[in-house]
């Protein structure tokens, strides 16, 4: 069974005042690098969805699979609607959506929810002490419910209403988001920074020249 990971990185994350996804987590990788890596470890292929700082985030992780969400601002759900619409056309069986603000998912806890048998149109999403977390499984047909949802709600509000089955997860990485400078020093020991610029900046060259994959928006349904 495919499954693609889609890692939401559209949002601007002024508290923390730098590029979410570009934000350094530990051994100098990036949120967006750290996450691929424990996402491609748990068996998935990832897809970044990028907004705030789309050229730069680029440039930052060659080789990437990224997709551009243009109109992130004025309608902050199709940022997930297009990385929807990519996962789907990349073949995916099963998706996990997951903010690029929530690194320190386990490995482990992805490889769990991998492996958690689905019926279709359903989805599913970790709970830690009662809070819902990330990331959010989904069907190809609770994929589907989501594209036709009005994109000028949050992807967060989407999520929420397709009431996921919750299942319980003994990991905190599924409910902690760093987005302010307070929690992010707390948890990482120095104030927000940018992970370092890759020493080769070469580009896969996904859409020509710019770097990311050529899929547009989704208009929401009637």
């Amino acid at each position: 069974m495919k499954t693609v990971a889609v890692i939401l990185a559209a949002r601007a994350e002024k508290g923390l005042g730098l590029v979410a996804a570009l934000a350094e987590h530990e051994g100098g990788r990036s949120f967006l690098r750290s996450l691929s890596s424990s996402m491609t470890k748990a068996g998935c292929s990832v897809l970044g969805v990028i907004g705030d700082g789309a050229e730069r985030v680029v440039e930052w992780h060659p080789g990437a699979q990224l997709v551009e969400a243009s109109s992130w601002e004025e309608r902050p759900g199709s940022a997930l609607q297009v990385g929807l619409a990519a996962a789907k056309a990349a073949g995916a069986e099963r998706i996990l959506v997951h903010p690029v603000d929530m690194p320190a998912v386990r490995v482990t806890t992805l490889k769990a929810l991998v492996a958690k048998p689905l019926s279709p149109g359903e989805a599913i999403r970790p709970t830690f002490e009662g809070a819902s977390g990330f990331p959010v499984v989904l069907t190809p047909e609770a994929a589907d419910r989501l594209m036709g949802m009005d994109a000028a709600q949050t992807p967060e509000q989407m999520l929420a209403a397709l009431k996921p089955r919750p299942l319980v997860m003994k990991d905190p990485g599924v409910v902690v988001r760093i987005r302010d400078g307070e929690l992010y020093e707390r948890l990482l020991g120095h104030p927000p920074k940018e992970a370092p610029a890759p020493k080769r900046r070469g580009r896969r060259e996904l859409d020509g020249e710019s770097g990311t994959m050529p899929f547009g928006e989704v208009q929401p349904s009637e």
